[in-house]
């Protein structure tokens, strides 16, 4: 598919597949809503609420911290993967962190200081997110605080 849409050395064919990447995991946990919020959203939609709105006042702020958690997960996952861009990208130019680290190991593989900084650069991203995410871990956005709120 992505060499029909002439997408396929470049940074896109790992950048498109990545979003889908965490659909699975959220998905998961809007299924397993538990029933009062379940009832929570047919109560609003039978008061007039659209969808949209039902979902973006109740189901939303409630899968706050699981959205957090997915999109770092992703991340994480996409940021360091290493056979996707060998696959995939054929240009030095268009390699990624991942790739340069095995080619800097094969190049040198005793040189420990070059290697390492290699990895602790490819790590920074992933921890920042992870800073930056870190509120909504910590949130309170239980159903009974959505009652409580209105």
């Amino acid at each position: 598919m992505l060499s029909w849409t002439g997408l396929l050395t470049t940074l896109w064919s790992l950048i498109l597949p990545a979003f889908a990447g965490g659909g699975p995991l959220l998905s998961c946990f809007l299924l397993d809503l538990p029933s009062h919020a379940v009832e929570m959203v047919e109560a609003a939609r039978l008061e007039g609420s659209d969808a949209w709105t039902a979902y973006r006042r109740l189901a939303l702020p409630m899968a706050r911290p699981t959205i957090a958690a997915v999109i770092v997960l992703a991340f994480a996952l996409f940021w360091n993967d290493f056979t996707n861009p060998v696959l995939y990208l054929y240009r030095p130019q268009t390699y990624t962190l991942p790739v340069g680290v095995q080619i800097l190991k094969q190049l040198d593989a005793t040189n420990w200081p070059l290697l390492m900084a290699g990895a602790t650069f490819m790590t920074i991203p992933v921890v920042v997110l992870f800073l930056v995410l870190q509120p909504l871990f910590l949130s309170d956005n239980s159903i009974d605080s959505l009652l409580e709120k209105g």
